[in-house]
C-alpha cells in the first residue's frame, strides 16, 4: 500500500478531530443538530488550519442519515457512498484553475439538478479569491438565492480580495492559527501511535516551526521522521530543517559580545561554505538573541523555551555576558534589515556589514552618552528661581513620610556655580542609574537620564529637571518605595527640583489688572 503523508493520513474525519477551531465546529454542529444550516458559508484563514477539511466534514454531516452529535457516522448508506470522495453530491472546485466566467456559468446551470443520494448538494469552492471579476458577477445571483438543496462553502486564505457583494451573502467563519500546545499534543499522539521515539523538546521545535499550521507541522514531522529514522531528537530536527547549528549562532553571538571581528568573519565564512541561505540566517540570529533576552529577563525561561538542559545552560552562560539593553539594540539592528535582505543582490555582504557595525557599538554609544552628560554637567549652575518646587527624599526607610513635597527656602540654591562636589554628584547619579537598570526600572532610569542639574552640598544631592511631568511619576507610591530601596544605604538626602511653566498673561489681562479690571473692548 502506498505510504500517505502524515497530513493526509491524519486529516480529521469528524468535528471532534478538528484542532483549535472550537468556535467554528460548535456552531456548525449546532446548526446540523437543529436543522438550521445556511445556504452559503465562507471559511477564511491561514493555510493548514482546517478550512477544506471542515468543509468536507460539514458536507458529509448534512447528508448523513444518522449523524453523531453533528458529525457524520460513516456507517449509513450515504456515508458509505461518500467515503472515497467520489460522490456526485459533494463537489470540490479549485477556483485557481477554474476561475473563468464560463466555469461559473456551467456551475450555475448544474445547481438546479437535485442531489443523487443525499439531502443536499454541496459545492466547495477552494481558493475562491482567484475568481475573476466577471466570474464573481456570474456567481452572485446563484449565491444569494440558490435552490433549497444546494449549499455553497467558499474557502480562501485571502479574504480581503473578495468583493463585498460576496461577503455579504455568506456566513463567515475565521479559522485561527493553532496553538503550540495543541500542535505538540497532536505530534505526541501520532508518534506514540507509530512507535516513534522522540524528545519532548524536539516536538516543541517542530510545532513552533509549523507556525500555527497543522499541515505545515505534519509535513515537517514527516521530514524529521525520515531523517531521524524513528528517533527524533532536538539536534536531528535542526539538522533536518537545515537550520544553523546552535554552535554556529553561539559563535557569532560571542564574536559580537567579545568584539572579535576576525572570529565573526570566520564564522560567517564557515556558514557560507556550507551553503547557508543568509536570508534565513538573519531570522535565526534574531531568534537567537531573542532567546538570550528571554533567558535574561524571564524567571521561568527554561519552561518557556522548552530546550534541552545542556543547551539552556550554554545559552544562559552567554546571556550573562551581555546586558538586556545591548540585546534589544542588537535585535533592533538585525530586524531593521530583514526587508533589505529579501531584495538584496548580495545578502551575505549586508549581513557582514550589519554584524561588524555591532562590534563596540554599545560601548561607543555609552561613551558618547556619558561624555555628553559630563559636558552638560560641567556647565550646570544652580540659581534661585521662583518657578521651582522641591521634592525631598530621605533614605531612612520606605515609609511614605520620607518622600514629601515642600516649598523652597530662600537659601536652597547656591547662587554660585558648582565646584568641588561635582564629581561626587555625578558618581551618585551614576550609581542610582546603575541600580535602576539592574532592577529593570527602565522608566525611572530614563527620567534620571533626563536630569538638568546636579550637585552635592551639605549632604544634599540636588537633582533638577525641566520637565514637571516627572513629578507625578516620582510621587507614585511604588516609585517612591523603589527609589528608597535603592538609596537606603547612602547617607545623602535627595532633593528633586521641577521647573514650573507659568503661562504669560495676555496684554489685555495685564491692562485689566493695571486699571482695576476696567472693561476693555476686544
Amino acid at each position: 500500500m502506498k505510504n500517505l503523508a502524515l497530513y493526509r493520513e491524519y486529516r480529521p474525519k469528524t468535528f471532534d478531530e478538528v484542532i483549535g477551531q472550537d468556535h467554528i465546529t460548535k456552531t456548525l454542529t449546532n446548526q446540523i443538530k437543529t436543522n438550521t444550516v445556511s445556504h452559503a458559508y465562507l471559511f477564511c484563514g491561514t493555510r493548514g488550519t482546517g478550512k477544506t477539511s471542515t468543509a468536507k466534514i460539514f458536507a458529509k454531516a448534512v447528508n448523513c442519515e444518522n449523524n453523531q452529535n453533528g458529525s457524520p457516522c460513516y456507517r449509513c448508506n450515504t456515508c458509505e457512498s461518500l467515503k472515497d470522495n467520489s460522490s456526485l453530491d459533494i463537489l470540490e472546485i479549485d477556483a485557481a484553475s477554474n476561475n473563468r466566467v464560463d466555469e461559473i456559468r456551467d456551475l450555475r446551470e448544474k445547481v438546479k439538478y437535485p442531489p443523487v443520494n443525499g439531502k443536499y448538494k454541496v459545492y466547495i469552492i477552494d481558493e475562491v479569491h482567484m475568481l475573476t471579476d466577471s466570474a464573481y458577477n456570474a456567481l452572485l445571483k446563484t449565491l444569494e438565492e440558490p435552490p433549497k438543496h444546494v449549499i455553497f462553502i467558499l474557502c480562501t486564505t485571502e479574504v480581503h480580495k473578495l468583493p463585498q457583494t460576496i461577503l455579504s451573502r455568506c456566513m463567515r467563519f475565521d479559522f485561527k492559527l493553532v496553538s503550540l500546545l495543541n500542535l505538540t499534543k497532536l505530534l505526541e499522539k501520532i508518534f506514540t501511535e507509530k512507535n516513534i521515539k522522540y524528545e519532548t523538546e524536539a516536538l516543541h521545535l517542530i510545532a513552533s516551526r509549523g507556525e500555527g499550521s497543522v499541515r505545515d507541522t505534519l509535513s515537517i514531522a514527516d521530514l524529521c521522521v525520515s531523517f531521524s529514522q524513528n528517533n527524533i531528537t532536538y539536534k536531528s530536527v535542526l539538522e533536518a530543517l537545515g537550520s544553523s547549528s546552535t554552535e554556529s549562532l553561539t559563535n557569532i553571538a560571542n564574536s559580537i559580545i567579545e568584539n572579535d571581528g576576525e572570529k565573526l568573519l570566520t564564522s560567517i565564512e564557515s556558514l557560507a561554505t556550507s551553503g547557508k541561505n543568509f536570508n534565513i540566517l538573519g531570522k535565526e540570529l534574531v531568534n537567537h538573541f531573542k532567546t538570550l533576552l528571554v533567558i535574561k529577563t524571564v524567571k521561568n525561561a527554561k519552561e518557556f523555551l522548552k530546550m534541552p538542559q545542556d543547551l539552556f545552560d550554554d545559552l544562559s552562560s552567554q546571556a550573562n555576558k551581555i546586558s538586556a539593553e545591548e540585546l534589544l539594540n542588537i535585535m533592533t539592528k538585525l530586524t531593521s534589515i530583514e526587508t533589505q535582505l529579501k531584495f538584496s543582490i548580495n545578502p551575505r555582504t549586508l549581513i557582514e556589514i550589519t554584524l561588524l557595525s555591532l562590534l563596540n557599538i554599545e560601548k561607543k554609544t555609552e561613551f558618547v552618552e556619558k561624555k555628553t552628560k559630563i559636558e552638560s554637567l560641567n556647565e550646570i549652575s544652580f540659581q534661585k528661581t521662583e518657578n521651582l518646587e522641591i521634592l525631598s527624599t530621605k533614605n531612612v526607610n520606605n515609609d511614605d513620610k520620607n518622600l514629601k513635597v515642600s516649598n523652597i527656602d530662600d537659601d536652597v540654591f547656591d547662587k554660585k556655580t558648582i565646584s568641588t562636589d561635582k564629581l561626587e554628584a555625578q558618581k551618585s547619579v551614576a550609581k542610582i542609574l546603575k541600580n535602576l537598570r539592574e532592577n529593570n526600572l527602565y522608566l525611572l532610569s530614563s527620567i534620571f537620564q533626563d536630569l538638568k542639574n546636579v550637585e552635592i552640598k551639605d549632604n544634599l544631592l540636588k537633582i533638577s529637571f525641566e520637565n514637571e511631568n516627572y513629578k507625578e511619576i516620582l510621587l507614585k507610591t511604588d516609585n517612591k518605595n523603589k527609589i528608597n530601596d535603592i538609596i537606603k544605604e547612602d547617607n545623602l538626602l535627595v532633593e528633586y527640583y521641577f521647573k514650573k511653566v507659568i503661562e504669560e498673561k495676555s496684554t489685555i489681562d495685564k491692562l485689566k489688572e493695571k486699571f482695576n479690571n476696567i472693561e476693555i473692548k476686544e
